[in-house]
């Protein structure tokens, strides 16, 4: 239930990993809406790209069906792709990650390109569709502290690096990318 001790943990993790995230960042989660979430997360939004996990950029914590793996993502919203594009959504989520992933080629190369949640239903496909870049690691056996930040701070700064790339692109052909982003 929402009140068991992994939910509660989950949603008091937010408030402690907003002290190691970068400054101005917002950092939103979920184990669920009324119901347990099959897949919990917990992102960390910059205000000048989104302030939803619904829509635009973002990198974000997902955990996998079983909770046995652990992923950090550079990834995307797929709420509003979804509302857009219903049949489509998958093929539209996965166009655009592998466009902003081309655009991070250099600095991602040694990251996944795909994740597995363990699921066939909706949102976890659309989460695993949505994925950039992603590291992953075995919750049973998770790496140091210090390892963990410095994987969060990689990831925040290839954000940048794509968000920032993306704007260039954007300017230049805004017909060929799903989404925008937001004016500076």
């Amino acid at each position: 239930s929402m009140s068991d001790p992994a939910p509660l943990l989950l949603r008091a993790s937010r408030h402690l990993l907003a002290k190691m995230g970068p400054a101005g960042f917002t950092v939103k989660g979920s184990a669920g809406a009324g119901n347990l979430a099959q897949v919990p997360w917990i992102a960390f939004l910059d205000p000048d790209v989104t302030n939803s996990a619904q829509e635009g950029i973002y990198v974000v914590y997902l955990w996998s069906v079983d909770a046995k793996t652990l992923y950090l993502c550079l990834s995307q919203g797929v709420t509003d792709v979804a509302k857009k594009h219903k049949a489509n959504v998958l093929p539209r989520l996965r166009s655009e990650a592998t466009k902003i992933r081309t655009l991070i080629s250099n600095e991602s190369n040694d990251l996944l390109a795909e994740i597995s949640l363990g699921s066939k239903d909706r949102l976890p496909v659309q989460y695993e569709a949505a994925t950039i870049a992603a590291i992953k690691y075995e919750t049973n056996n998770l790496p140091s502290d210090t390892r963990l930040r410095s994987d969060l701070s990689r990831m925040t700064d290839l954000y940048g690096t794509a968000v920032g790339r993306k704007r260039t692109r954007l300017t230049e052909d805004p017909e060929a990318w799903e989404a925008g982003l937001p004016e500076l």
